[in-house]
């Protein structure tokens, strides 16, 4: 079991509050059955704004002595290989084999058009090419690569690899086996799904104003019921804005909540669990670490947040 740090809604001034509340997290994870602490890679915007996730882990690994710390995940096609090679290299060695090395390829077509060169259309061949190179270089210590993106003469890294990474390197996110976990749990018989609103809205349209992101989650939400018969529940902070309006064949499928003054969506969601039969299927939506926890505590199942909207997107 693992928690992820990044899907929390900071603003930029309040950084240094964030960071600690990440930190605090990872602690809690430390004296708890968590095996590791993950965290994300995101950039330019208020929405967990991580830019290195090997230097806040580096942080984080010395302030534990337990507990797993992963990367989920490197942008590879962000990144270029030697310097990720070299940093989960070190980042390794000052773990002392605690690391789990996750790659992804990126989500956000808005982070992407920042990156001079870098076409999200090409995610897929980048993260081929330059996941190859890294993982190669983690075991032999050395880069290379003829590619078209990262073209790298043999290079050793320093320091160099100590120990091999086979079994701590993973694909992140929204991988096809990822989406079909979904799919699974999504088409339980009889189960409830209960999103929490603006955690999963702020993954799929940072770009947007939360209400828009309202609207477009809660239509969204609305065909997947009609598609799937599975009801819904959606949470949102805040008493003080309009209902949703949900497409006319899932009106009957999808409620929208809204949080009262001074209580937390989160707290809402973990409330509504609680108070249904315990034989009843759950499924609660967020890569909040303690709507996850206390959801599980619950015996809910669990989905991150990119997984829906991965589900969500491919329709």
């Amino acid at each position: 079991m693992g928690e992820i740090w990044g899907s929390a809604r900071p603003r930029a001034a309040e950084a240094d509050k964030a960071y600690r509340r990440a930190a605090a997290y990872a602690e809690q994870a430390e004296g708890q059955r968590s095996d590791v602490v993950w965290a994300v890679e995101h950039h330019f915007y208020d929405y967990s704004f991580c830019p290195d996730n090997t230097v806040w882990l580096a942080s984080i690994v010395s302030q534990t002595e337990r507990v797993d710390v992963g990367t989920a995940a490197v942008i590879m096609p962000w990144n270029e290989p030697l310097r990720v090679a070299e940093k989960i290299a070190l980042l390794d060695h000052i773990a002392a084999g605690r690391l789990r090395f996750g790659m992804g390829r990126g989500l956000s077509r808005r982070e992407y058009s920042h990156f001079r060169g870098i076409e999200m259309d090409e995610s897929r061949e980048r993260f081929d090419e330059s996941a190859a190179m890294v993982s190669a270089a983690l075991e032999t210590g050395y880069i290379e690569g003829d590619g078209p993106y990262s073209p790298q003469p043999r290079t050793a890294i320093r320091p160099a690899p100590e120990r091999s990474f086979e079994g701590r390197t993973y694909a992140v996110a929204t991988s096809d086996d990822s989406i079909e976990a979904a799919d699974y749990l999504l088409h339980l018989p009889g189960a409830l799904l209960v999103v929490d609103g603006y955690n999963v809205s702020m993954t799929a349209w940072p770009e947007v104003s939360v209400a828009d992101q309202r609207r477009r989650l809660v239509a969204a939400l609305g065909d997947l019921a009609a598609r799937t018969s599975m009801p819904v529940e959606v949470v949102f902070d805040g008493a003080d804005v309009g209902p949703a309006v949900v497409p006319g064949t899932a009106r009957a499928l999808v409620r929208t909540r809204f949080s009262p003054p001074g209580v937390e969506a989160d707290d809402v969601v973990l409330d509504l669990v609680a108070q249904l039969p315990p034989a009843r299927p759950v499924v609660v939506v967020s890569s909040d670490h303690r709507v996850r926890e206390g959801a599980r505590r619950l015996g809910a199942n669990t989905l991150q947040s990119a997984q829906l909207v991965a589900v969500l997107a491919r329709r």
